[in-house]
């Protein structure tokens, strides 16, 4: 069950180009379709989030909990994901090309058909 729907909002700040979501709560929310390039979600809590197609390139996701979300086909293009907590994640059709993976959690996460 999805606590709220941010589904197709563009969640960048004009005035800079980057959203802020550093340490947020966002278990459970559907963020699918969402243009999040270059934001800043380290140490965001994203379990069981939905972020199908979302466009994360370049998107600071340090040490975010991501276990159980789903991002199949979301750009992820060179995002930093280091230390993040992928498990039973589905990254099914995603786009991890350059992205920063070192000491990243991805037991039992769907890779299926990601590039990489």
């Amino acid at each position: 069950m999805l606590i709220g729907s941010l589904r197709s909002l563009d969640l960048l700040t004009p005035e800079k180009g980057v959203g802020i979501l550093q340490n947020a709560y966002l278990n459970e929310v559907d963020l699918s379709h969402v243009a999040l390039s270059g934001a800043n979600l380290s140490k965001a809590l994203l379990r069981g989030a939905t972020l199908s197609g979302s466009l994360l390139g370049e998107a600071h996701l340090g040490k975010a909990d991501l276990r159980g979300a789903n991002l199949s086909k979301a750009k992820l293009i060179e995002a930093d994901l280091s230390e993040a907590k992928l498990a039973k994640a589905d990254l099914s059709e995603a786009d991890l090309t350059r992205a920063n993976l070192s000491r990243t959690n991805l037991v039992r996460a769907n890779l299926k058909d990601a590039s990489y």
